[in-house]
């Protein structure tokens, strides 16, 4: 346990393949930490930030390499806060977790662009992944205070941060709004993106190139979206978690169990790559 002095909250968890150390990330009210667990003994934190407001989720991911990305949205100003308005920011790590240069040359936080930047809610549904030379972060944001929230994705270079793929809509042929983003990349680099909608009945998924092009899957027979395991009822809403390993991708998300259909549960589905992504 890590004693910081003030309420915490926003934790979230990776795992480093070069360091054979566990990563958590979180904040209090006025920072953005991060601290690590070696042989089950958690390290001083590390104050990576310190925004004028942050009561949002966190999120980290570490590459094979062992290079980080430590991410978090953030309120600039106390009009922004009031308004709900919100600027996505990030800072690299190396693979000790200490800050790395970014997009400017200095180990430094930086800002990701989005083309919107509002949350409805006190959060902001985010997430990271890593990916050979490169990490994505996905957010579930508004254009304005009174629009629905939809996801967006991007990718930075894993070297310095810059952008390498302008963030783009999960699904854009769609007016209806869009929750809990989780992302994670294959070996091959493909990008696969699942969020919650009520409009879809639960957790749907969509699959991407490098560089945000949509990549054919078997479920729905071409490059849309496609349904993720059980449906739950509307309302009944949650953080899916997406995770390829063992060239299979699972996906684990909020759904009804087939028995019992006025519960809700954490259920999981899992596909095996060559079957979603068959060659052609």
């Amino acid at each position: 346990m890590t004693e910081t002095g003030t309420p915490t909250s926003g934790a979230t968890l990776a795992w480093s393949p070069v360091r054979k150390a566990l990563y958590v990330a979180f904040h209090d009210f006025k920072r953005i930490l991060l601290t690590q667990y070696v042989d089950q003994l958690p390290q001083p934190p590390l104050v990576v930030a310190s925004p004028y407001s942050v009561d949002q989720l966190t999120t980290i991911a570490f590459g094979a390499d062992g290079r980080g990305l430590i991410g978090w949205p953030e309120h600039p100003s106390g009009a922004a806060l009031l308004e709900g308005e919100v600027v996505i920011r990030a800072a690299l790590l190396n693979p000790d977790g200490t800050l790395r240069a970014g997009p400017d040359g200095s180990a430094a936080p930086f800002s990701v662009p989005f083309p919107a930047n509002y949350g409805n809610g006190l959060t902001v549904d985010f997430s990271a992944a890593a990916g050979p030379g490169r990490f994505a972060l996905t957010a579930a944001l508004a254009t304005s205070k009174a629009a629905r929230e939809v996801v967006y994705a991007t990718e930075l270079s894993a070297d310095d941060g810059t952008v390498v793929t302008p963030a783009f809509r999960a699904e854009p042929d769609t007016g209806a709004a869009h929750f809990y983003p989780a992302a994670a990349y294959t070996e091959g680099g493909a990008l696969v993106v699942a969020w919650m909608t009520a409009q879809h009945g639960g957790a749907v998924a969509r699959v991407f190139d490098p560089g945000g092009a949509p990549k054919f899957n078997s479920v729905s027979c071409d490059e849309s979206w496609f349904s993720v395991g059980a449906r739950a009822r509307e309302g009944m809403q949650g953080q899916p978690s997406v995770l390829f390993a063992s060239d299979r991708v699972w996906i684990f998300h909020p759904g009804q169990p087939g028995y019992d259909s006025f519960a809700m549960g954490t259920v999981g589905w899992n596909m095996a790559w060559s079957d979603l992504w068959p060659a052609k």
